[in-house]
């Protein structure tokens, strides 16, 4: 459903986004899978220039649906402490290096000690 690439044609009122390096959610989270996608113009967004396609694509949801549960919805301020289940998933890794780069305390729970090992960590993948 995520996608990254250059816009070959768009719609009217989004014939700005022609040309551009974009991330997007395709039409009804289908189709990312493909040479062409399409999505709506409310779900495209300019790729942040210092990510790889695929990680910028792996950054859309997941960053995205984190931020809006952890500041949007549940308010965190620098300081705090929040839990974060299934930690070792995309979303809950998200949710860790969101809540840290904000000042938060993080407890994280995983389903076993083999996932703990995904969970990032300080001086341990991007922060």
């Amino acid at each position: 459903m995520d996608v990254c690439g250059v816009v070959d044609a768009a719609g009217d009122g989004a014939e700005d986004w022609v040309g551009q390096r974009v991330v997007a959610i395709t039409k009804v989270a289908l189709g990312g899978i493909a040479e062409y996608a399409i999505a709506p113009v409310v779900s495209v967004f300019t790729a942040p220039p210092e990510l790889d396609d695929a990680e910028a694509t792996a950054f859309l949801l997941t960053f995205h649906t984190s931020y809006l549960a952890l500041f949007r919805r549940g308010r965190l301020q620098a300081g705090e402490t929040v839990v974060i289940h299934s930690a070792a998933s995309g979303l809950g890794s998200a949710g860790i290096q969101l809540a840290r780069s904000a000042g938060a305390r993080v407890i994280a729970v995983v389903g076993g000690p083999e996932k703990g090992g995904a969970v990032p960590r300080p001086g341990r993948g991007r922060w």
